[in-house]
C-alpha cells in the first residue's frame, strides 16, 4: 500500500514545441517525461557504471539498505505515444507520432552513490482529422489530444498544450479539408490552456476563429476581389460558399456579393466579383467589407476597406497584399488539384467500364500530364 501511495505520486507531462499544418495534417512537435513527487521534479535514475537503480526515494524504508531497485533492463520501456479523445464518448484513437528516449546526466546524485540522470522523450507527431492509425476521419465532436508516457513499470497520460513554446498560439489556424469540406478548428481550451480538435462545427465556427488574424489581399487584376485567410487547408478540398456585404451607414448603402472560399495552396482564399450588379446606381464612397463564412446569421468578419466609384467597380486599398509570385504559384497548384479532382470524380467511372489494357494507357498518359 505504502509503494502503491509513492508510485501514485509519479506523473507524465508534455510540452508542446511546435505546431504547424503541413498538408491537411497538424504536425506537432512534443517533448514529454516522466516527473515525481508533488514538486514535479523529473523522475531520477541513478547511473553506477553501466548500471542503472530506480530513485531511492520511491522506495526508502520498503527495501533493506543495502538494496536498490535496478531498472538497467528496464530503459527500453521508455516510449510515448500521442493520441485523441472524444470527450463525450471517451473513445480514444491513436496518432502517427515518431519518440526517441535520450538519457540526460545532470550530476552526481544527492544523498546516493552514482550519478542522476532524466529520460527525455521528443517526437514528432500528426494529428489528422481525416485519418487516424486506426480508422477513417474524426467524427463530428470535440477531441481531446493527449500524450501517454510509459517507462520503467509506469504509464502515465498527460495532456497537451498548457506547456507550449510562445509562438505556437500564431500557427493554431482553423482549417476546411476534404471533399465535401469539413471545418476543423484547434484551439487551447479555457481553464486549462490544453489543445483539442473541433471536428466539422461542433461548437467553434470558422468566422470567430479568424477574427482579428492576418487577411491578405491577392492581386487579381480588376475582375475579382480574392483575399488570403489564415485557413489551412490542402489541394483538392471542395469549394465552400460564403458571403461578402459591403456595409453602409443604412440599408441602401448594403450590398451583396456572393463569395466562395476555395483552397489556393496551403490557404483558402476568399473570392468574389469586384463589380456591383443592379439596377441602382451604387452610392460612391469608401465602406466596410465584411464576411460572412458560416452562414449569413453567424459571426461577421471584419475583411477591410472597400471604394465604391460611381462604375460599381469596386477597389481595396491600405491592406496588405499577398507576392505576387507566390500568388500565381499558388494558382497554379490549384488549378492542377482542380483538374486531378474533376477527373477522378468523372473519369473514374468511366475507366473502370474499360479492359485493363486501354485503362493502364490511358492513366498513363494522365500521369505524364500530371494528373
Amino acid at each position: 500500500m505504502e509503494l502503491a501511495r509513492r508510485c501514485a505520486d509519479v506523473d507524465g507531462v508534455a510540452r508542446l514545441d511546435d505546431l504547424e499544418w503541413r498538408d491537411g495534417r497538424i504536425a506537432v512537435t512534443v517533448t514529454t517525461e516522466l516527473m515525481y513527487g508533488p514538486e514535479k521534479k523529473p523522475l531520477l535514475l541513478v547511473r553506477r557504471g553501466d548500471r542503472y537503480i530506480l530513485d531511492p526515494s520511491i522506495y526508502r524504508g520498503l527495501l533493506p539498505a543495502s538494496e536498490v531497485f535496478d531498472v538497467t533492463d528496464e530503459i527500453t520501456s521508455f516510449r510515448a505515444e500521442l493520441g485523441v479523445r472524444d470527450r463525450e464518448t471517451a473513445v480514444e484513437w491513436p496518432c502517427p507520432a515518431e519518440f526517441t528516449a535520450q538519457i540526460e546526466e545532470l550530476g552526481r546524485a544527492e544523498g546516493v552513490d552514482g550519478v542522476a540522470c532524466r529520460v527525455v522523450m521528443r517526437g514528432l507527431g500528426y494529428l489528422d482529422p481525416r485519418k487516424t492509425r486506426a480508422r477513417g476521419p474524426l467524427a463530428k465532436g470535440m477531441w481531446d489530444v493527449w500524450v501517454r508516457v510509459n517507462g520503467v513499470g509506469f504509464a502515465k497520460r498527460a495532456r497537451l498544450g498548457a506547456d507550449r513554446a510562445p509562438h505556437v498560439d500564431a500557427r493554431c489556424l482553423p482549417a476546411l479539408l476534404g471533399e465535401p469540406a469539413r471545418l476543423t478548428v484547434p484551439y487551447f481550451t479555457n481553464p486549462g490552456g490544453n489543445i483539442t480538435l473541433d471536428v466539422n462545427r461542433r461548437s467553434k465556427k470558422l468566422g470567430p476563429a479568424v477574427t482579428d488574424s492576418d487577411i491578405r489581399r491577392v492581386p487579381t487584376g480588376r475582375r475579382w476581389l480574392e483575399f488570403e485567410l489564415p485557413i489551412a487547408t490542402r489541394p483538392g478540398t471542395a469549394p465552400t460558399e460564403a458571403l461578402l456585404v459591403v456595409r453602409g451607414d443604412s440599408a441602401a448603402t448594403t450590398h451583396s456579393l456572393p463569395a466562395v472560399l476555395l483552397p489556393i495552396g496551403d490557404r483558402m482564399h476568399l473570392r468574389a466579383r469586384s463589380r456591383l450588379d443592379g439596377g441602382a446606381k451604387p452610392h460612391t464612397g469608401t465602406f466596410d467589407l465584411v464576411g460572412w463564412l458560416d452562414g449569413a446569421s453567424t459571426p461577421e468578419v471584419m475583411i477591410g476597406k472597400v471604394k465604391v466609384p460611381a462604375n460599381g467597380r469596386l477597389s481595396v486599398s491600405e491592406m496588405p497584399v499577398v507576392d505576387p509570385a507566390v500568388a500565381r504559384k499558388a494558382r497554379t497548384t490549384h488549378r492542377r488539384a482542380e483538374t486531378q479532382r474533376i477527373a477522378r470524380r468523372f473519369g473514374g467511372p468511366l475507366l473502370r467500364r474499360l479492359s485493363p489494357g486501354p485503362r493502364h494507357a490511358i492513366r498513363a498518359r494522365a500521369r505524364s500530364w500530371g494528373l
